[in-house]
């Protein structure tokens, strides 16, 4: 109740400045492929694209080197 409709702004109730993300779709490319030249990264998502499963701790691994 403190912050009031600022909770649902898309920064919350801080007054940040907007974010522009990059946007290289040579990267997602290379991410989804299994071809960014990290081996954890590259042998997670290789897998993945083989079996379609991935754990949970892969999964945040993976998320978090894209991010």
């Amino acid at each position: 109740m403190r912050h009031g409709r600022k909770v649902f702004f898309e920064y919350g109730p801080y007054n940040r400045n907007k974010k522009t993300w990059k946007r290289d779709l040579d990267i997602i490319r290379r991410w989804k492929n299994g071809m960014t030249g990290i081996p954890l990264i590259d042998a997670l998502m290789r897998d993945t694209n083989k079996t379609g499963f991935m754990s949970n701790k892969g999964r945040m691994i993976v998320a978090s080197f894209l991010t």
